[in-house]
């Protein structure tokens, strides 16, 4: 169906697939349980409940220990403690964050909605769209890379 689409819109030249599809549903696939698989693929309900304690505990923690150090005095311990979480550590920036990516999303979406009334797949238009609405976060990683690197050399 794209491919008829691709080949029909004459203003779309033909480029290797993206590997990212966005869709407004999930998907589910069920694997059934094979005799020799042993281990659980999955983390129970009690389990995932604990490790979002232990996270809120951690962040809590490290928030407290580095409030009111200036960002030169930070140690490397300390440092090393706040890598993936940094997003919780700040406050407000975790919603901050999370209000970007369901932008990013729904812009992507709204486009693809409105070439399907229209009739027309631009894959790179999409591509575009998602350039632009992730930007922020591309920018993000760089500079969180840069103040890391900084501060270990």
């Amino acid at each position: 169906f794209v491919r008829e689409r691709i080949m029909s819109n004459t203003t779309t030249t033909r480029r290797r697939p993206r590997a990212v599809a966005f869709s407004q549903f999930s998907e589910l696939v069920f694997i059934p349980k094979d005799d020799k698989m042993e281990c659980n693929k999955s983390y129970s309900t009690q389990e995932r409940r604990r490790f979002r304690q232990e996270l809120i505990r951690e962040v809590r923690m490290i928030s407290r220990e580095i409030e009111n150090i200036p960002a030169k005095n930070i140690t490397l311990k300390q440092l090393f403690r706040c890598v993936g979480i940094e997003v919780f550590v700040t406050q407000g920036l975790a919603r901050h964050v999370a209000e970007k990516k369901r932008a990013h999303i729904d812009a992507v979406l709204s486009a693809q909605r409105l070439q399907r009334e229209q009739c027309v797949c631009d894959i790179e238009k999409l591509s575009m769209v998602s350039r632009m609405g992730s930007q922020w976060a591309r920018d993000r990683a760089e500079t969180l890379g840069k103040g890391y690197s900084r501060i270990l050399n």
